[in-house]
């Protein structure tokens, strides 16, 4: 299993439904949400959101037994994210931003690379970067599929 953790401190429904697509839409199969809430803002609100969304895309009720929503209203990043291993069943753990966009296929490609090479962390040094003003996507980094000492 894999623990896919995001925290977020927004309240914009909007990050909630892109933070469920986001790990929905992934085709690894054997995983958890554990989603950091982190502001005042009750935890029931997300797990409402999380409902509709559930009923509108038609998801087996069960896919809900495997996402967790937690609230720590005065933790630090770090603090969530360290308490998040705490929190989690999986023998991986990723870290979903909230308003990123990870394509189907990104835990199971990272799983991979974590089998064939055997590293401790697997991490992306290359990322596109769209802006929404002048809708232009840039690429950072082009060196892929390299040891290196810097991931994003």
């Amino acid at each position: 299993m894999i623990s896919v953790v995001t925290v977020t401190n927004k309240i914009n429904r909007s990050i909630y439904i892109n933070i469920f697509n986001n790990y929905f839409n992934q085709s690894y199969r054997n995983k958890e949400l554990i989603l950091i809430i982190n502001n005042n803002v009750s935890p029931n609100i997300y797990t409402n959101t999380l409902n509709k969304y559930i009923e509108r895309h038609k998801l087996d009720i069960k896919v809900r037994d495997n996402i967790h929503i937690y609230s720590l209203p005065n933790a630090t990043l770090g603090e969530c994210l360290n308490h998040s291993v705490l929190l989690s069943f999986g023998i991986y753990w990723a870290k979903f931003d909230d308003d990123d966009y990870y394509g189907s296929e990104y835990l199971t490609k990272n799983v991979g690379y974590i089998k064939k090479t055997n590293a401790d962390l697997i991490g992306k040094r290359c990322i596109y970067i769209y802006y929404n003003q002048t809708r232009t996507m840039y690429l950072t980094n082009t060196s892929r599929h390299n040891y290196t000492d810097f991931v994003r």
